[in-house]
């Protein structure tokens, strides 16, 4: 009989070698018009055969224990995409179980198995650099960085989100030359996206890392941290400059956050805060399904921002649990920073990803790039599960 370990392992590689494939498929579908072919159909195979692998590892170690948060997350999707939503069953299923489905797998494989971890974690070095590449090869076919929008505006482009998503996992490279140069690419890969939540993300954690970094006095640390950083991002933004003229529009975006609310945001949010308030009571407590928002405001847009989307398609119910997971993550801060783990800075900057990103923009309901963020987070439960147990 074949060892339960030696299945995780081999479901591991497999599992590696799908979501390769599925980054790089969604990728170069999303710069269709520079690369030329549209892998719509090959996204969806390997989404499937990604979340099947996964699957069937959760069911080799369905004697282990998990979050019971997550336990009930599932049961509530799964009642809401079978019985709230109005879409196709199978599609909601698709992007709403790939997250938990992510943190349960990477728990299972973690746990008690550091080779794992480091597995994973070489994998996402991986997966940054590929998807890195795509996005400046996009950026680039798309004349420098930005792309048009139906008013004649230039708006940053989403897919920064794949590298940067990785950024916990870069954190935790042992080779310190190699990790800053990856720390450069992506502050470098920041400012090419026109993205102002990516900026703020990646210069809050680089600072935080700098400080870290620095052997010296806190006085001396912040103003050497402080200024390192201004240097290095100033000497980019001054390349990318002379390089491109569309740079103008990065300058334009922080200049008018306040006059454009946010690229709209205020509005949305506004928009969205009616349409909860309008909802009947049992509509406010179960939601009204997955990716809801989308369908039935006007625009066909997102709220960007998950506390108002997980409350208008899940309810109150699942806006409760979805603070409980929010609770749970903080506290597993908490406790690794406690502990003096060399996870809890990695940890810092995926809470500041996640907190920036879901004020201001969407995570939980877009089966992409959040799953290396849920991946990350359940191998390190996983791995501090491991110490304590």
């Amino acid at each position: 009989m074949i060892k339960l370990s030696v299945l995780n392992r081999t479901i591991l590689r497999l599992f590696a070698l799908f979501l390769l494939m599925y980054t790089v498929c969604f990728m170069i579908g999303l710069g269709s018009d520079i690369f030329g072919y549209n892998f719509g159909s090959w996204t969806n195979i390997s989404l499937f055969l990604l979340e099947s692998s996964m699957f069937f590892c959760i069911l080799m170690n369905i004697n282990k224990k998990i979050s019971g948060f997550i336990i009930l997350w599932t049961l509530w999707i799964l009642f809401n995409d079978i019985f709230i939503s109005s879409g196709l069953l199978y599609i909601d299923l698709r992007e709403t179980m790939l997250w938990p489905l992510c943190f349960t797998f990477a728990y299972y494989v973690c746990y008690n198995n550091n080779k794992s971890f480091e597995f994973l974690k070489n994998l996402m070095v991986i997966i940054m650099l590929i998807s890195s590449l795509l996005f400046y090869i996009i950026s680039m076919g798309r004349n420098a960085l930005v792309i048009t929008n139906i008013s004649g505006l230039l708006v940053g482009v989403n897919y920064i989100y794949f590298p940067l998503l990785t950024l916990p996992w870069i954190l935790l490279v042992k080779k310190e030359k190699i990790k800053n140069l990856l720390l450069l690419l992506l502050l470098f890969l920041s400012i090419l996206s026109a993205k102002r939540s990516v900026v703020i993300i990646v210069v809050v954690v680089s600072v935080f890392y700098l400080l870290k970094s620095f052997k010296f006095n806190s006085r001396v640390k912040l103003l050497s941290s402080v200024l390192l950083l201004s240097i290095l991002f100033c000497g980019i933004y001054f390349i990318i400059k002379k390089q491109n003229s569309h740079l103008e529009y990065i300058e334009h975006r922080f200049e008018n956050i306040g006059e454009s609310g946010g690229s709209g945001r205020t509005k949305i949010w506004s928009e969205v805060m009616y349409m909860i308030s309008s909802s009947s009571f049992a509509e406010q407590i179960v939601g009204h399904g997955h990716n809801s928002v989308i369908k039935n405001r006007k625009g066909h847009k997102s709220a960007h921002n998950d506390f108002l989307e997980v409350l208008y398609d899940f309810g109150l119910i699942g806006f409760i649990m979805y603070i409980i997971f929010i609770v749970f993550l903080i506290k597993l801060y908490l406790k690794l920073k406690k502990r003096k783990s060399i996870l809890s800075f990695s940890f810092f900057s995926s809470l500041v990803i996640f907190f920036v990103m879901s004020m201001v923009s969407a995570l939980i309901i877009y089966p992409t790039f959040f799953i290396f963020l849920v991946l990350f987070w359940g191998a390190s439960y996983a791995k501090y599960n491991s110490i304590v147990e």
